[in-house]
């Protein structure tokens, strides 16, 4: 893919016990942290599951989350605005996304789109 770097790794936890664990999938992550229960997990499972398609720079890019704690687990109103075409499409985005206590997204529901205070464009 143009202008996309993608990489692969592997964490690794050592336990009180002294047995090293290695981390290479998102439910070896959410399993070890058990039940979602700050916001801070919730941030974790959003990363975890590429929601924001790549988008990891706060401050050039533009993008907010809201946490509110349901009996589910956790809702975010998340907002960001993609001026890349090469991470899909290009705007400005307004989800509700609904995390469950167990790390598993089960709603994720456009609300607002509008063009990219940014504009538009591709990279090579």
């Amino acid at each position: 893919m143009s202008g996309c770097i993608s990489s692969i790794g592997n964490a690794f936890m050592i336990k009180s016990d002294g047995k090293m664990w290695r981390m290479n999938m998102v439910t070896d992550i959410l399993e070890m942290l058990g039940e979602i229960a700050t916001p801070a997990e919730a941030k974790l499972t959003l990363w975890l599951n590429d929601t924001h398609r790549n988008i990891s720079d706060k401050g050039s890019l533009g993008y907010k989350d809201k946490y509110r704690k349901i009996p589910q687990g956790y809702e975010v109103i998340s907002q960001y605005d993609n001026f890349l075409d090469n991470f899909g499409d290009c705007g400005n985005f307004t989800y509700k996304i609904s995390i469950n206590k167990q790390g598993k997204i089960f709603n994720k529901q456009l609300l607002k789109k509008k063009p990219s205070k940014n504009g538009c464009m591709t990279m090579d």
